[in-house]
């Protein structure tokens, strides 16, 4: 009771606009982008360090 249709998906007036989820979630992404970078970085450096290793013993 109460929702609004919206290109025929029933929107409630709790969850209406977009604006409101983007404001919660907007500053996830560039945390979430930067931290599996570093994790890769870190894991990149450390096999190159283990190969170089196996190549000086």
């Amino acid at each position: 009771m109460g929702g609004r249709e919206e290109g025929g998906v029933l929107v409630s007036p709790q969850h209406s606009p977009e604006k409101k989820s983007r404001a919660i979630h907007s500053p996830e992404p560039p945390v979430a982008s930067c931290h599996p970078v570093r994790l890769h970085l870190r894991h990149c450096y450390r096999g190159n360090l283990n190969i170089l290793r196996r190549g000086d013993s």
